[in-house]
Order: C-alpha cells, then structure tokens, then sequence
C-alpha cells in the first residue's frame, strides 16, 4: 500500500506569539515567539528572551498537542485543568497515606 501524495504543497512555519503551558505547575505560562505549523511549534535559541536565559535547555525545543497555545485565555484554561488535575492526584495520594497503619507488622 503506498501513501497518498500530498495536493499541496506544505507552508513552511510562521513565527508567531505562543504561550508555552509545559511547565505551568512548576515555572508558570511563558510567553514565546515560535515556528508553528498547526500541530507543533518549534522555539529556537536566538528567539528566547533574553529574560529567560537561563531556560535555554529547557525551552529550544518542539512542543505539541496541549503544551502550546496561541491565545492566552487558553493557555490559561490549560494550567487550570492541569491544576486541578495534580490537585486531585495529590488529594488521593494524602488519603491513602493517612489510612498507612504501622501497627501491624506482616
């Protein structure tokens, strides 16, 4: 079976302003400058601000699916889900250690 040939032919990727949600719970919403192509964005060295310099490492990278945003009312919306979501896992984590019993020894 062969793939089917593309129509068109691919836009090469356009800079535009992203907020970065990755790191929300840890480092907060960055704002970027990044190649996006619809599906992934794609943050390069010399576009990092120099205020995030030390996060070189950590954001020349690609993001995908629900790591990147183009608006910030979703970037948003993305940190409070994940928010929630590590809230009710840490929720569950603290009942299971209160119901540990040391007493009984196996």
């Amino acid at each position: 079976m062969t793939k089917p040939q593309r129509t068109e032919p691919m836009k090469p990727p356009q800079k535009e302003v992203v907020y970065i949600t990755r790191y929300a719970l840890t480092d907060g919403i960055y704002q970027m400058v990044a190649e996006c192509d619809g599906r992934c964005c794609r943050i390069r060295v010399e576009d990092i601000p120099k205020r995030h310099a030390f996060f070189y490492a950590k954001f020349a990278d690609i993001f995908y699916d629900n790591h990147w945003h183009r608006t910030p009312e979703a970037a948003i919306a993305r940190a409070e889900e994940m928010r929630r979501k590590r809230l009710k896992s840490l929720h569950t984590t603290i009942a299971k250690l209160e119901r540990l019993n040391y007493e009984d020894i196996k």
